[in-house]
């Protein structure tokens, strides 16, 4: 654990702004439902235990993103000068193209994460932004 924590202190400092956040257990059901089992006496079940042997630790690996940049205006030009400068396309037609994929990200991540927080899984999220 001294690794993995000494490894998130390094990638820290590469990042502007973050946040930690404890979920208190009573806003956790899953969390809360699997400490429960762990306390639970399974006497009656094989006292085996299963170990699984890792080939390279997961502490060593390097995550790279790579990142391509393309010459030229691409379909995601429009929106991305929309959420930096607000500049929209003169045509009425393509500036409320532009700003319907932003409308339905928002609407998504309502019915998702909004004022119930129910954090409802991807099918449901569909049915009801239908």
């Amino acid at each position: 654990m001294v690794r993995y924590l000494e490894k998130v202190k390094t990638c820290i400092n590469n990042i502007k702004a973050f946040s930690i956040k404890q979920v208190p257990r009573s806003e956790n059901k899953k969390a809360d439902a699997l400490s429960k089992i762990a306390s639970t006496s399974f006497a009656y079940l094989s006292k085996q235990v299963l170990v699984e042997e890792l080939k390279e630790k997961s502490i060593s690996t390097v995550e790279v993103l790579v990142v391509v940049e393309e010459e030229g205006d691409t379909w995601m030009t429009p929106i991305f000068k929309y959420l930096m400068d607000g500049t929209l396309l003169a045509e009425v037609k393509k500036a409320r193209v532009v700003k319907r994929p932003l409308q339905a990200n928002y609407v998504l991540r309502e019915i998702h994460e909004g004022s119930c927080s129910m954090h409802a899984g991807t099918r449901s999220v569909v049915a009801k932004a239908l």
